[in-house]
């Protein structure tokens, strides 16, 4: 059992006033509620006697008929739900468990136990994010660290900043990481290039402002996102879009390689496209030539 139960207030500007309660008092709440359902009352009877496993089977077994539940009796056993998993714990029920089914009890019932217990649980797991995140930033492995800040951002209370400072950091190592790949280019790389200018001869003889909007243009043909806009920085051409739009399909990814060869061919120049995520600036893919094959291939960086 856990000792004690955190009380969490929340003050102004996001302000966090801690103060502590026993675990009785969790006891009281499943004593005192009432209910005409055999399921739950059975659920309270074993919670209040301290037996939570047997009572979280019982208010698991309840939601799963819940339109056998008044408004009023679903909250108990989604805020049943809830505490029982919180005074298990792990390994039972993992952090994020406890937090998605807390979460869903506070929506429901903002005046319950749940919403507290949630603002611990979202504390506790933002603090084991951070510590994954420069885990990986420190080894380098960039798909990891996305996948764990697209993973962080969906805590509450996220920290903006601290997104913004890890994909920058995420940019950086990336950037080192194809500096080094492609530090100079072969010479079948070029006689390539030279061939895609040919094959897209019409899109080579654009100028900065019609090519661009060539690409906008085809970009929305691949059904991605309607609002994607790039912009041209060198060898590099920069696309975003909404992370509702993740993941790709093979086939828009592909759509995306053709819009790079072209991007080599409009440049003459080893070009690299990078389609990131409008709201984090997160790296989702990466459109380069391959010296192999002449064309662009994809590389994925974010796992959805």
């Amino acid at each position: 059992m856990r000792n004690p139960t955190p009380n969490v207030i929340f003050g102004g500007e996001g302000a966090i006033r801690v103060k502590w309660v026993s675990v009785l008092s969790l006891l009281v709440f499943f004593a005192v509620q009432g209910c005409q359902n055999a399921m739950l009352s059975s659920a309270q009877k074993e919670a209040a006697a301290g037996r939570y496993q047997a009572a979280h089977e019982h208010y698991e077994a309840a939601l799963t008929q819940s339109q056998q539940l008044s408004p009023r009796e679903r909250q108990q056993a989604s805020d049943g739900l809830c505490l029982t998993e919180y005074l298990i714990g792990a390994p039972t029920y993992s952090l994020s468990k406890q937090y998605h089914d807390c979460s869903a009890a506070a929506a429901s019932n903002p005046k319950g136990e749940s919403p507290r217990i949630a603002a611990e649980l979202a504390a506790r797991l933002r603090s084991e994010a951070e510590a994954q995140i420069q885990r990986s930033l420190e080894r380098r492995d960039i798909k990891s660290a996305i996948t764990q800040v697209l993973s962080y951002e969906s805590i509450a209370g996220a920290d903006r900043s601290k997104v913004a400072k890890w994909s920058e950091q995420i940019w950086q190592i990336l950037e080192r990481k194809e500096q080094r790949k492609t530090a100079r280019p072969s010479k079948r790389l070029t006689s390539e290039i030279a061939k895609l200018a040919k094959e897209n001869s019409k899109v080579r003889r654009l100028s900065r402002q019609n090519f661009a909007k060539w690409v906008k243009e085809n970009a929305r043909a691949s059904r991605t996102d309607p609002e994607i806009n790039p912009s041209l920085h060198g060898k590099v051409l920069n696309l975003w879009i909404s992370e509702s739009a993740l993941p790709l399909s093979t086939t828009q990814l592909e759509h995306f390689a053709k819009i790079n060869d072209a991007f080599a061919a409009w440049c003459g120049c080893d070009a690299k496209t990078t389609v990131s995520l409008a709201h984090s600036h997160l790296p989702a893919y990466l459109m380069r030539l391959d010296p192999d094959t002449g064309r662009s291939e994809v590389v994925v960086l974010v796992e959805k």
